[in-house]
């Protein structure tokens, strides 16, 4: 039997399927806030499980699929995500998948809402600076 991870092997894997997800979801175009939503979920449900339980490999993917969903991408398919990551020939890997979106719901809460986007955010904070500064003159930092 495989010996169980320590703590920091375990954070160390984990921490390794976070880049990859960003990764996967630069290799399928999805936009910011579905890279942003599928790793906080990713986050939020190894905060509280364990690598050990659940395989992060096949965890990144759930996160990945569930977030298009709710961030309502719907031109990026499971099929396509395997296919980006290079999984298309694995066909149990598909149903592996789509079994750990009840487990992964459970995971983070069933807190699918992820706010504010840091896009949006940063945005606002832009457009407040801009409006502070015209306020106060146009004057720059003298």
């Amino acid at each position: 039997a495989p010996r169980p991870l320590s703590l920091e092997e375990g954070a160390q894997l984990v921490l390794l399927h976070a880049l990859r997800l960003l990764e996967l979801c630069g290799r399928c175009a999805a936009p910011p806030e579905v890279c942003w939503t599928a790793v906080v979920y990713y986050r939020r449900f190894f905060a509280v499980r364990s690598p050990m339980e659940f395989d992060p490999l096949l965890l990144m993917l759930a996160c990945v699929h569930l977030a298009c969903k709710i961030e309502e991408v719907h031109e990026i398919t499971l099929d396509g995500l395997l296919e980006a990551g290079g999984f298309s020939d694995d066909e149990s890997l598909r149903a592996k998948v789509v079994n750990l979106e009840l487990p992964l719901l459970e995971g983070i809460g069933f807190a699918l809402l992820v706010e504010p986007k840091p896009g949006a955010a940063l945005r606002m904070l832009a457009e407040e600076l801009q409006r502070l500064l015209a306020q106060s003159g146009g004057g720059g930092p003298q």
